[in-house]
């Protein structure tokens, strides 16, 4: 008992001589009238619960606390509490003291701030947690309108509205980057945001990345944002990725719907130089530039372009896509009803890039001069892109290449589907000045003055092997038209038929295996049309048994049955025209 006794006098007095710090709740105004008095009054792990209402306060300082400054929320989940920096060249919180992820600003508006950088929030070398809010109505001159993040800090920004902020102005001329948010430096992580309406005088209406930032954007919305004034060019409408050469900036971009953002020079949607950047599962729509790249626009780098749907943008040139000096991957895209002078759908200058499995469909290039070029695509000056496993359908130009114009360039177009497109000069693809090869490729449908399916000129040598080219409609060479300059096409198993008016005009080289004639042969068991015969075929006579179906009832004797299967899978696996 006397042990035990001792024992327990000794807890006793060790507990005596210590204190011990609870995490505590803070109630503004009910425990102190200010939020910086708060603050100030605060420990790790408090926090500071604000009651609805507008707070008239800037500057706002954790000083390295791992607290939570939280608002609060009206019975609908809507905000209840604003604080207002009363855009006296402020900003209303500045986080510089290394705070880490603890630090929490969550569930407030954050209006009328005003500073060089970061009107709303002032962010460096710390890796705050901003959740919840909506950061609307800043202003800056530099950078930032919304955010500025910089340093080597991991700002993360979660739930968040940021809407009609603005850095930069017109008059005095002031160049101003980030409307919505400036990363100029770190590794920020923003995450189902909302941003949308932001302005910035040069670059990056609704985000700016910049110098060592290494941006991660995931499920945002950035929508009708702007970059560029009446004196001061604008890229990046939307987001701008930019790399000095002693920099190397990686942006990754996720399941994001990018539309209907501006810039008055370039990139409508999203404008990347010198960056490294992964654009995956986006949705980049309705945007617009005035001198290239309407929805994408990627210079000097080599970006990844994955599993995207570029719709309805435009520019000059390059309407969805405009790539300069690029050897970027585009992969499993869909590119659709873009517009521009040249390169509707996409627009490569000097630039080797990869294009798979994409969809290049309804993009118009177009000009009242009718110097339009390359509905779908256009290569310049030694883009010797390579374009494999693409549908390229339906797009029109004003003067040549309806799907596909080559212009001093030599891409590799193989297994691509080619059809149903329209121009003066060049159905499906028009070469000046280039030798393309063309490997397995289907040619069809396209329509033309001159050469309805392939249209050479200025000394061309296209290399055409393993593929069709059937069903083109021109006034001259329906199939291939070679024109008065020069130029000879390479044939090599390839068919050339069913084309109006004439199959091939002009000289072309016979490297054995082909087969040029008016009429096309038959393609038995291909019960589709797409002259493929296959499982696809096989199900469609499956599903018509027993009928009188014209597509199915192969051999013609007024009943689809046994024998018009047993026809199909004698041919199954064949590609004809």
């Amino acid at each position: 008992m006397n042990r035990i006794a001792a024992v327990i006098a000794g807890l006793s007095l060790a507990f005596v001589g210590t204190s011990t710090t609870f995490a505590a709740t803070i109630n503004v105004p009910g425990d102190y009238g200010l939020i910086q008095t708060a603050i100030d009054a605060s420990v790790n792990g408090d926090v500071i619960a604000i009651a609805p209402g507008t707070y008239y306060e800037n500057w706002l300082n954790p000083g390295g606390k791992a607290i939570t400054i939280q608002g609060t929320l009206n019975s609908n989940g809507s905000l209840a509490t604003s604080i207002n920096g009363e855009n006296i060249g402020s900003s209303v919180f500045v986080i510089q003291s290394e705070e880490d992820n603890d630090t929490v600003i969550k569930d407030l508006i954050i209006t009328g701030g005003s500073a060089d950088f970061g009107g709303g929030i002032y962010c460096v070398d710390s890796d705050p947690t901003i959740i919840g809010c909506t950061i609307t109505n800043n202003t800056s001159l530099y950078g930032g309108g919304g955010v500025w993040c910089g340093g080597v800090g991991n700002l993360a920004i979660t739930d968040c509205r940021i809407l009609n902020n603005t850095t930069g102005r017109d008059e005095p001329l002031i160049y101003g980057s980030g409307g919505g948010i400036n990363c100029s430096g770190g590794n920020p992580v923003i995450t189902g945001c909302t941003i949308s309406s932001n302005t910035a005088s040069f670059s990056g209406g609704g985000i700016y990345c910049y110098t060592n930032s290494y941006a991660t954007i995931n499920d945002c919305t950035i929508e009708d944002n702007s970059a560029g004034g009446q004196d001061i060019p604008g890229y990046g409408g939307g987001v701008h990725c930019a790399a000095e050469s002693d920099f190397e900036i990686t942006a990754t971009i996720t399941d994001c719907m990018i539309r209907s953002n501006s810039a008055t020079k370039r990139g409508g949607g999203i404008y990347s130089i010198g960056a490294i950047s992964t654009i995956n599962d986006c949705t980049i729509s309705n945007n617009t530039s005035h001198d290239g790249g309407g929805g994408l626009y990627v210079r000097d780098s080599d970006s990844n372009i994955i599993d995207c749907r570029l719709l309805g943008n435009s520019s000059l040139d390059g309407g969805g896509l405009y790539l300069w000096e690029s050897n970027s991957s585009i992969q499993d895209c869909e590119i659709l009803g873009n517009g521009a002078k040249a390169g509707g759908g996409i627009f490569c200058y000097i630039s080797n890039a990869v294009m798979t499995n994409c969809t290049i469909s309804d993009n118009v290039a177009s000009d009242p001069n009718l110097l339009s070029h390359g509905g779908g695509i256009a290569c310049y000056t030694y883009s010797d892109a390579i374009i494999s496993n693409c549908i390229i359908t339906n797009n029109t130009a004003g003067r040549m290449g309806g799907g596909i114009f080559c212009n001093s360039s030599d891409p590799t177009i193989a297994n691509c589907v080619i059809s149903g497109n329209t121009v003066y000069e060049g159905g499906g693809i028009a070469c000046l000045g280039s030798d393309p090869d063309i490997i397995d490729c289907q040619i069809m449908d396209n329509l033309a003055n001159k050469g309805g399916g392939i249209n050479c000129a200025s000394s061309s040598i296209p290399n055409i092997s393993g593929s069709i080219i059937s069903d083109n409609s021109a006034t001259s060479g329906g199939g291939i038209h070679h024109s008065e300059d020069g130029g000879i096409s390479i044939l090599m198993e390839t068919i050339v038929c069913g084309n109006a008016v004439g199959q091939i005009e002009g000289n072309w080289g016979d490297y054995g295996g082909n087969n040029i004639a008016d009429e096309c042969p038959g393609c038995p068991g291909d019960a589709t049309g797409d002259l493929f015969v296959d499982v696809d075929d096989l199900l469609y006579v499956l599903s018509v048994w027993n009928s009188d179906d014209a597509n199915a009832d192969f051999d013609d004797d007024g009943l689809v049955d046994a024998d018009d299967v047993l026809i199909l899978l004698s041919h199954y696996g064949e590609s004809c025209p």
